[in-house]
Parts: C-alpha cells; sequence; structure tokens
C-alpha cells in the first residue's frame, strides 16, 4: 500500500507491505465510524495526521498532518512474479468529533472554520478546505477577487450552532483596495450567484471573519463598490462578553431564579434549531389557567435541546434547584450544567449512559430522586452543589440545558432517540439558597396553597404528603373544583382512623419557613359529618412538634358549611424557632375522630395581622390554655379558693365558691 500527493503522484510513500494474503473481507457494519474497534484484516492503516487527540499514539504535537488530494494505490504481486495495481483519490480532511469541535484549515492554511462543540449531526464529521484553480463563476461587476477561491466538503453540510469562518489578508493581495470594501462571499449553487456574508474586521488582525449555519460550495475574499457590502472593524483586545439570559423571575433575597412563566419564556428557548427542541407558554397543561412552559420536540431524532434561563451563577451560593414537572411515560431528557468548559449530567427521565472513558466532554454526576413520568403534576428538587462537588473542584455554572444526548462509543456523542412531537411541561423554576437560611418575606400575608393548581407542591415549592401509623389509619386526598372557596379547586381529604390508636394525615412542607413578625394562620375548613375534629401542626426545623385542634378557633363546631379557622401563633408555643418553621400539617387521631369521614381544606395563609387572640373557652379539660400555657389559680393572706368547670346551656364556665373569711379571689391564666 503507498500513497502520493495529487491526482498523479510523481513519487510514493509505502504505507503497509506484507507477503502474507488477506482474506478476510470487509463489511459496511466493519467501517463504523465509532473508532471502538480496529477492522482485523484490513490491509493497511494509513496514518493521515489529525487535528485533536485520539489515542496515546497520536499525541497533540503529531508530526503527520496531511490534507488536501492524494492518491493510494494498491499494489500486489502474484506467485508468478506478474504485478497489478489499483488507485483511488481521496481528499483528506480534518475529523470534526461532536463531543469536542474542533478546526478545519485549507491546505494552504489561509482559511480557517471554527467549529464549537454539539455542532454537528453525527457524531463525526469530515471537513476539508482547499484553494481551487477555477473559479465556479466570475466575481459580479463591481466586485473584485481577492486571493484564491476555496472550495470546502461538504457542500449543504447544516451546523446546530453557528460556525466562524475566518480568511487570512495578505499585503500583496489587497494592495490598492479599501480595507472596509473587502468582504466574504459563499457561492449559492441553486442561483449560481456570489452572495455577500455580514463580515467583520478584528481590529489589528490581518484577517477577515463570518459566521455561517451551512456550508456553501466556494468562499471567496473580494472587494466591493456597492454599498452594504465589505466589512466593519470590530475590537479584537478584549474577549467578546458571556452572554447572560436575565430572566424577568430573578428574585432577590433566597432566590437566583424564582420563575412562573407568567410573564413570558424569560430564557427558555430553543438551543439547536431544527434538531433541538421549541419552547412556548401554553394554558392547557395546568389546572388554574395559569401558563407553564411546553417544551416539545418537533422534528423528532434530535437532541430535543432547551437553553434554561438563568444566568450564569455560583452553585455555592446558589446551590437548590426545585421545579414542577409534568412528563409522560417514554420522554427522555436531562439537566445538563456546563462548568470550566466541561459538561456535567443530572439524571431526569432520559435512560442511564455510560461516560467514563468515553472522552465526550460529559461526567456524570448523579440524578433526581423520586422522578416519576406519568403525564402528572409533581415536583423535582436537588442539591446542585452536592452533586458537582463529586467530580468537579468548580462552582461557577456558565450554562445550564436540557437535553437528550447519547453515548454511542469512545467519543461518539449522538442525538438521542426522542420521537416526533415528544413534549413535556416545566413550571415553578426556582434556584435559591439552602431553606436552612431562612426566606426573608416581606408581604403582610404569605399564602401556603389555594390547591387551584392541583399540583404535590404548595405556592412556597414545598412538596406535599400524607402519613399515617403505617398499620390501620388510612387517608387519601383529590382536588375538588365543584366545592371550593371562589373560583378553583379545594383539597378533599378522605381518612380513616376507626382503628384504636390509629391516626393520618396530610403534611405540606414549608421550606424552613421564616414566621417571625407573623401572627395569625388561617384557612376554611368544611365537613360533611358533624363533629370531626382536626388538629393543625407545626413543626420547627429541630423537630419540635405542636399540634391544636381547630375546633376551638370556630364558633361552632365544623359543620356542612365553609367556616374560616384563625388560629393565633401563640397557640403553638412559644418554644418552637419560629425563624425555621419546617412543616404545616392536618392530621386525624382515632381519640378525637372515632371513624372515617371527609374534611375539605382551602385558601391556607399566614398573616401579620392580629385582631384579637382567644386566651381560653375552658371547654379542654387539660391545665392548658388555647396558648399552651397554664392556669392556675393562688391566694394571699387569709384567703382560699378552689374551681371546678360546670355546664350550662351553651359554654362551660367556672364558679368559686368563697371560703373562710377572704376578702379577694383571682384567676390568673398566662398569656
Amino acid at each position: 500500500m503507498e500513497y502520493g500527493s495529487g491526482v498523479e503522484p510523481q513519487t510514493w510513500t509505502t504505507i503497509f507491505s506484507s507477503i502474507t494474503s488477506q482474506t478476510k473481507d470487509v463489511t459496511v457494519t466493519d467501517l463504523d465510524d465509532s473508532g471502538d474497534t480496529t477492522i482485523q484484516g484490513n490491509l493497511a492503516t494509513w496514518d493521515t495526521g489529525l487535528n485533536y487527540v485520539y489515542l496515546p499514539s497520536h499525541p497533540a504535537d503529531h508530526p503527520i498532518d496531511l490534507k488536501g488530494t492524494y492518491t493510494v494505490r494498491l499494489v500486489v504481486t502474484g506467485k508468478d512474479g506478474q504485478t497489478v495495481e489499483d488507485r483511488v483519490t481521496v481528499d483528506v480532511a480534518d475529523v470534526i468529533p461532536n463531543a469536542w469541535g474542533g478546526t478545519v484549515v485549507s491546505t494552504d492554511q489561509r482559511l480557517m472554520l471554527t467549529v464549537p462543540e454539539q455542532a454537528i449531526r453525527d457524531s463525526f464529521r469530515l471537513i476539508g478546505a482547499k484553494p481551487v484553480e477555477k473559479t465556479p463563476a466570475t466575481p459580479p461587476m463591481d466586485h473584485t477577487l481577492i486571493g484564491s477561491v476555496y472550495a470546502l466538503r461538504e457542500p449543504g453540510e447544516r451546523f446546530t450552532k453557528e460556525v466562524t469562518l475566518t480568511m487570512k489578508l495578505t499585503e500583496e493581495a489587497v494592495k490598492g483596495h479599501d480595507l472596509d470594501s473587502i468582504g466574504i462571499y459563499g457561492y449559492d449553487e441553486k442561483r449560481k450567484t456570489w452572495e455577500h456574508l455580514n463580515s467583520r474586521r478584528p481590529d489589528g488582525l490581518p484577517q477577515i471573519e463570518t459566521t455561517i449555519r451551512a456550508l456553501s460550495s466556494y468562499y471567496a475574499l473580494m472587494a466591493s463598490t456597492k454599498p452594504g457590502e465589505g466589512s466593519i472593524t470590530v475590537d479584537s483586545t478584549t474577549e467578546p462578553a458571556k452572554l447572560q439570559r436575565v430572566s424577568a423571575g430573578a428574585a432577590s433575597g433566597p432566590y437566583l431564579i424564582k420563575e412562573d412563566f407568567e410573564q413570558g419564556t424569560n430564557g427558555w428557548s430553543n438551543r439547536d434549531g431544527d434538531v433541538g427542541a421549541t419552547a412556548i407558554l401554553d394554558k392547557t397543561a395546568t389546572f388554574d389557567g395559569t401558563q407553564a412552559l411546553k417544551i416539545t420536540n418537533p422534528n423528532g431524532h434530535g437532541n430535543f435541546a432547551v437553553n434554561v434561563g438563568v444566568p450564569s451563577f455560583d452553585a455555592r451560593e446558589y446551590p437548590i434547584v426545585q421545579f414542577d414537572y409534568r412528563v409522560p411515560p417514554g420522554v427522555k431528557t436531562n439537566f445538563l450544567v456546563k462548568v470550566a468548559g466541561r459538561w456535567y449530567d443530572i439524571g431526569f427521565t432520559d435512560d442511564p449512559k455510560e461516560f467514563r472513558d468515553k472522552r465526550v466532554n460529559i461526567s456524570d454526576i448523579g440524578k433526581i430522586e423520586g422522578v416519576i413520568a406519568d403525564d402528572s403534576w409533581r415536583t423535582a428538587r436537588f442539591n446542585l452543589y452536592e452533586m458537582m462537588r463529586t467530580k468537579t473542584g468548580h462552582t461557577f455554572v456558565e450554562e445550564m440545558i436540557m437535553a437528550d444526548w447519547d453515548v454511542g462509543g469512545y467519543m461518539k456523542l449522538q442525538f438521542g432517540k426522542s420521537s416526533k412531537g415528544a413534549s413535556y411541561y416545566i413550571d415553578n423554576f426556582i434556584i435559591g439558597r439552602d431553606p436552612s437560611a431562612g426566606l426573608r418575606l416581606d408581604e403582610e400575608t404569605i399564602l401556603v396553597d389555594h390547591f387551584n393548581r392541583k399540583k404535590s407542591t404548595n405556592a412556597l415549592g414545598g412538596a406535599a404528603d400524607i402519613f399515617s401509623d403505617g398499620k390501620s389509619g388510612r387517608l387519601e386526598y383529590l382536588y375538588k373544583e365543584d366545592d371550593a372557596i371562589g373560583k378553583g379547586h379545594s383539597l378533599s381529604i378522605s381518612f380513616d382512623v376507626s382503628e384504636k390508636e390509629s391516626y393520618a394525615g396530610y403534611i405540606t412542607e414549608l421550606q424552613n419557613l421564616d414566621l417571625r413578625g407573623f401572627h395569625t394562620l388561617t384557612f376554611y375548613v368544611k365537613t360533611p359529618e358533624l363533629g370531626q375534629d382536626l388538629l393543625v401542626g407545626l413543626k420547627d426545623q429541630a423537630g419540635q412538634e405542636r399540634k391544636i385542634a381547630i375546633n376551638a378557633y370556630l364558633s361552632e363546631k365544623v359543620v356542612a358549611e365553609w367556616r374560616r379557622a384563625v388560629i393565633p401563633l401563640a397557640a403553638f408555643s412559644s418554644s418552637l424557632d419560629w425563624s425555621r418553621i419546617q412543616s404545616l400539617s392536618f392530621s386525624f387521631e382515632h381519640a378525637r375522630n372515632s371513624s372515617a369521614g371527609t374534611v375539605l381544606l382551602d385558601q391556607i395563609e399566614f398573616h401579620r395581622a392580629l385582631q384579637y387572640v382567644m386566651v381560653d373557652d375552658f371547654e379542654s379539660q387539660s391545665e392548658e390554655n388555647l396558648l399552651a400555657n397554664r392556669n392556675w389559680t393562688f391566694t394571699h393572706g387569709a384567703a382560699a379558693i378552689n374551681g371546678q368547670k360546670a355546664k350550662n346551656s351553651r359554654t362551660e364556665s367556672m364558679p368559686f365558691p368563697m371560703g373562710g373569711t377572704s376578702v379577694m379571689w383571682s384567676v390568673m391564666t398566662e398569656v
């Protein structure tokens, strides 16, 4: 096996020689482009050099760098001593791996095509550039050709991102021309005309640049006298500013981003053209008519990629990522963040994949726990900083995307298999600090939940769930549209605590809410059955919890109509850490609810305002009042006092029979 330069080589260089017969047939399957295997039985392997490090045997300073047109010939000597040969002419091009991108340099070193990472439509592409002796068409009138015309292969190659085409200037070629009049032109094969491309000239550099999304057959520099053509000067002394997509949903305090998509998509956008995904606002997927983001794969067999609308940020400062999602079965996508030039994959709904030793510039840093793709609204939450620190010491996130990538082999980054029309929804996207920092809210009212969204997260982003004794206590909940306060839905809780010592409840996370300065908890409650009592509990981050019965905070016991409960937070005990309230619960116990029933809840809120406080109604047999503090009597001097509760027609009161010759009696209750 030999090769020589050009179509008719004058000299030949041996690639390989052998006296061993080669008998294995090489099939199309053997010629897979993954580079994972060496085809056994091939006649020879021709090292043409490469512009990226492929194997340890090909270091970055590999001395071979063949580009352009070559002829390869096979010379075979028979047993009778006679020889025959066969030839093939090839163009040696630059290899562009999708995972890394690369640079295509023409054979005369005067044209360069810079392809960014993840910009081509297959795992690898061969792209060649060389000057041609004959132009495809004469330059148009008022145009002068500057230097050579270059052919690029393969014409029509499309990119998912803009690639940069750079052409160098020489003093001899531009002599007599104003630099502002010189621009880059591409040849339109269909129209058979040269088209001017938007051209820029970095100040102080002898070159002109443009960006393209597809390859034309030919490119050239031309000087033009037509207005609007030529090139403009741009500053080359400073690096281009990093574009940051700042969302209108950006928030101060504990949040970097708090996006509900009511004001627009705010930076969530298609990433890679027709192989990426569309991102539009949609009102049909939510239950309350609010907007969510609908992400769709319009063409199929792409990477399903969208830009996540966040600016660059430090994950140490804002580590928590939380969002609502609705993903049908079979829809595959993951989150990826770019940190210090490397991508890190966060498992969402895509299948597991192996990145180790595959060299695709992506590393796995974990998956989001508890994700269920069942076309229902659910909530996901993960600590990005804790994930990142398992693989990197860098913490600055340059980009965040969602995409469907597969890894088919060594350096083989390829599109996933998401079907045409596949779609999913994202809503209430939050990036913020660790909730232990507390939520510094200035509102007079904090809405916990109105249940109109029919989602398993509340308005604070906290998850909702049910709990029970794990044996006989049972509880289920659903959202009722035909029975609510105002327009929307209510939460209908069905419970069964008929067995002794059984209990069950509904809990909603408050994200370590800072309730200092707030004084009341209010909500609406309704039950079709008479006599049902409901325990309301608050728990702080340290695990301290206080539960109280709501019947004391209604003018009558819960009846079959909506009533508003107003509970002073002081009733939950002053020992709670009000700067970090972890959860709010509504529960049922066998001792208070002897059987099964249904309770409806709506419009749960915390308020700063406090109109009044009920200290005690003397309905309980406990020695505590309704503020979780004690009742007691005292005497002074020659006095005596005792007390007992006595029923009358409506409420219970406490008469105090006098004894001895006391001149004064008092009852003290601690507020």
